[in-house]
This record gives structure tokens, sequence and C-alpha cells, in this order.
């Protein structure tokens, strides 16, 4: 009774434990925060509950978790395929080439660059046909 009374926390039980983590992810996803890094505790129990193949799997919080926060499921294909619709807006727009220094001009520079693992021969060949003026003149030349 004495240690139960100094030290109540060494007898929570696994499913109080879990119960809270769950509280935490959800007033996470509520605030607006972003997704929560594989790397933290946080986003370790994230992927533990939201993996069908984990032990600790619970569907009900997948549920809400992704209702909550669609944005934080967003396949890396759909974050791609909107990077290279937005650099075709650029590019039909009339703007400049977009710099290698941000973002957008590294993603082209990734998407277009045969020796890149990255390159899309689909998207290189509109990208060149929309723009030629973005790319050397021996590379339109070659083509």
């Amino acid at each position: 009774k004495l240690i139960r009374k100094l030290r109540p926390d060494w007898f929570v039980s696994q499913t109080q434990i879990v119960n809270q983590k769950k509280k935490d992810l959800i007033q996470i996803a509520k605030s607006g925060a972003k997704k929560p890094s594989r790397k933290t505790k946080e986003g370790k129990c994230l992927v533990t509950y939201i993996s069908k193949s984990s032990y600790s799997y619970c569907p009900n919080f997948d549920k809400l978790i992704r209702k909550l926060r669609p944005d934080w499921f967003v396949s890396q294909t759909q974050i791609v395929n909107q990077k290279k619709k937005y650099l075709i807006q650029i590019a039909k727009s009339g703007a400049k080439r977009p710099s290698r220094k941000t973002k957008e001009g590294r993603c082209l520079c990734s998407y277009t660059d045969k020796s890149s693992e990255s390159y899309c021969p689909k998207f290189d060949k509109l990208a060149s046909k929309l723009r030629p003026d973005w790319f050397r003149k021996k590379r339109t030349l070659a083509k």
C-alpha cells in the first residue's frame, strides 16, 4: 500500500498508457501541428497504432486520425505528382525558370536530368516542349 501510495505511476496499466498516447496524438492532430517524425516517441506510436501489421493496430484510432489529418497520409507518389503539376503551371504561365536554389528548381532538375533517380521522361518531354528556353541549347538541338 505504501509503495502504491508513493509511486502510483509504477502501477499504471499498459492500456492506460496506450490510451493516453492516443489522446496525445489526437491532440497534436487537432492542434494543426506537423505529423510527428518516426524518430520521435509520438511518431513511433502513431505508426504502431495505424499499421495493420502491428500488434498494437487500432482500427478506430486509425480511422479517426486519418479523418482529422488526411494531409499526414499523402503518399510520396501524390506529392511528386503535385510538384510536377505545379511546375507545369509555372511553365504555362510564362514565368521564368525556377532557380536551382529553390525547391521547385531542384525538383525541375531532378525530373529532367537523365542521370537522376527521379528522372521522368514524360515530364521531361512536356517541360521541354512547353519551355525550351528553360533548357540549354544543346539539349533542345539534340532532340
